[in-house]
């Protein structure tokens, strides 16, 4: 089982002078209000090997996932907190299946409902020391998972929907090493989607934007040719980030690298933004992703205040490390000095 935890070394500040691109075309027509999957996209081999799949698309496989578990979730009839659900979808996307490992889906399922919150509680903690901005972020996401107090029921219905999750076919998603093989479909919005009402949407003027949709118009805006290294791709308006991993797929096509741009993601509903931090790693985004929660209609871009965040989380991050640091260094000298008195002496000056 391995995370997607990157390289240790600070992360370059994006750079406000490269350009910045906007994804979504300010004339673009509105996304369809129901989404119809096509099915004549054909799953690569390396994700059939399972009989979780069932031959779908990763569309159709997505969207399975997505009203599998609402169903489960339902069901339990736990509280109307939709973060849970989606948190637990979002941590299980964080995790990877090696070609030659054990299976990661099946291991998990042999976990307690109090094992699993202990794993997801790990989950976080071991990301939030590589990436701890997209933690941050994520907040709506695992909340719930540092709560004290978790009921019986809860934990259940947690553990009920990991299974309805890996058992539909997550991992075949999510869990390839291969970022390109990861990004062909974003199971959170299908499953915001599915677990709020329409009204709740409407309300947040909330449409999920078909996949076909998010090529198109990243096709009608982007050239890859003409974006230089750095340069900024942004949408005010990004939901969970469906139209950010269409762009990634589309400069993995062209023979560029995603890490090497900057991905500035805001939304005005907290889970959807919490879900692009998410994303982020599962796409294989790098290290310059700004997420940012505002409406942009009254407050303006939010990406300036993202900047200032995620310098202030990544400077508390450094302190507490470098804490812990001093803190494991000290004990270990304690540890050299107390074994060198125990030993008396005569066996100290020997040594």
């Amino acid at each position: 089982m391995q995370l997607d935890l990157f390289a240790a070394e600070e992360p370059p500040e994006p750079d406000p002078s490269q350009p910045r691109i906007r994804l979504r075309p300010a004339d673009a027509p509105p996304p369809a209000a129901e989404h119809t999957a096509s099915a004549s996209a054909t799953p690569p081999a390396a994700r059939r090997r399972r009989n979780r799949t069932r031959g779908l698309s990763p569309t159709y496989l997505a969207l399975d996932v997505a009203e599998t578990v609402a169903r489960v979730w339902h069901r339990a009839r736990v509280d109307s907190r939709l973060e849970v659900p989606v948190g637990v979808v979002a941590v299980l996307s964080l995790l990877r299946q090696a070609d030659d490992g054990p299976d990661v889906a099946d291991h998990l399922m042999t976990f307690s409902p109090e094992e699993l919150l202990d794993f997801y509680r790990r989950v976080w903690g071991l990301l939030w020391i590589s990436r701890p901005e997209l933690v941050a972020w994520a907040y709506p996401l695992r909340g719930w998972v540092e709560e004290e107090e978790q009921s019986p029921k809860r934990l259940a219905a947690v553990h009920a929907v990991t299974h309805a999750a890996l058992e539909t076919g997550l991992m075949e998603l999510t869990g390839h090493p291969d970022p390109a093989l990861r990004s062909d479909a974003d199971v959170l919005g299908f499953l915001v989607t599915e677990l709020r009402s329409r009204g709740a949407r409407e309300a947040l003027g909330q449409v999920h934007t078909p996949p076909e949709m998010c090529d198109l118009m990243v096709r009608m805006t982007l050239s890859p040719e003409d974006i230089p290294e750095g340069a900024w791709l942004s949408e005010p308006t990004a939901g969970t980030g469906g139209i950010f991993r269409a762009a990634a797929q589309y400069l993995r096509e062209s023979g560029r690298n995603p890490r090497a741009y900057v991905w500035a993601m805001n939304d005005l509903d907290p889970i959807s933004a919490a879900c692009c931090a998410v994303n982020a790693v599962v796409w294989d985004l790098g290290r310059s992703v700004l997420v940012s929660c505002t409406d942009t209609l009254h407050e303006g871009d939010g990406t300036e205040r993202a900047i200032a965040e995620r310098a202030a989380i990544i400077a508390r991050r450094n302190e507490l490390v470098g804490q812990a640091e001093t803190i494991a260094a000290t004990m270990q000298a304690i540890s050299e000095v107390d074994a060198l008195i125990s030993r008396g002496p005569g066996q100290a000056q020997a040594s």
